[in-house]
């Protein structure tokens, strides 16, 4: 078996459809389904993590290039802030608890710390270059609109309403639930089912007349955690291969998903 083969269902399983005699409503993941803003959150913590490590090699004596260097996977990127601050630490220094020694802040404050300097930095990226809207992700909206299905933005940024807004999108979602939410409403991470609940309810529905459409593998897993009437994994623009195995249908484009129902014959 060569490496075009697709992972997942019959030989030719056909488009994923999102049939609005079964389904509601879909909950849409922003940051990689519907903008290109995950390349501007890597870059934001790229840059966090680098003034980190800087005042680490100060304040430790350990030599700057000491530490790999830093990666953010796309799947990581898609983590709530606290939970990508967590991962890069153990990532680069190993022992959090040690670096909090050097530093001075508990583990849990150094946490806090890194994930309000990485917001702070992704906010300021974003500001000077808008995420832009993803190719097929306005007709896809458009088309489930002109069939009267609801649309729920979920982002675990805490800048869910200025990414679909700015991505133009903002007349064809009806709900954004982003990381303000999941600290309002005490939700947890990463992201976790929670989120696509609240934003069902706020859709006044629920998971099995609803579609996820999902662009990492943590919001994958925490919509299976519902589970939705129909689940499909989206990977466009290289970010990264598809799940092996997966409970229902993986694209590469979002064209590839239609809206409607089947034609007759």
């Amino acid at each position: 078996m060569n490496g075009t083969a697709r992972p997942h269902g019959p030989p030719d399983p056909g488009r994923p459809r999102i049939d609005a005699r079964r389904i509601d409503a879909v909950v849409v993941d922003t940051d990689a389904v519907l903008t290109d803003s995950l390349p501007l959150r890597t870059a934001a913590w790229a840059d966090a993590m680098q003034a980190f490590l800087g005042q680490y090699a100060h304040v430790t004596g350990e030599p700057y290039g000491a530490h790999p260097p830093v990666h953010l996977a796309p799947d990581e990127a898609g983590l709530l802030d606290l939970d990508i601050a967590a991962v890069l630490l153990r990532q680069q220094t190993g022992r959090i608890d040690l670096a909090a020694e050097h530093l001075g802040p508990s583990e849990d404050d150094l946490v806090l710390l890194l994930a309000a300097e990485g917001a702070r930095r992704f906010r300021d990226l974003m500001q000077e270059r808008a995420p832009r809207c993803r190719p097929g992700a306005h007709r896809l909206l458009r088309a489930l609109r002109a069939e009267g299905i609801a649309v729920a933005a979920v982002s675990t940024t805490r800048h869910g309403a200025f990414l679909v807004r700015h991505a133009g999108l903002a007349g064809l979602v009806a709900v954004c639930v982003d990381a303000v939410d999941v600290e309002y409403y005490g939700l947890g991470g990463p992201p976790s089912p929670a989120m696509f609940r609240l934003a069902l309810a706020l859709l006044h529905t629920d998971g099995g007349r609803a579609a996820s459409l999902a662009g990492s593998l943590p919001h994958l897993t925490a919509a299976e955690g519902i589970p939705f009437g129909l689940s499909i994994l989206a990977r466009p623009d290289g970010h990264g291969p598809p799940r092996p195995v997966t409970a229902g249908p993986v694209v590469q484009h979002l064209d590839e998903v239609t809206v409607g129902a089947a034609p007759a014959g």
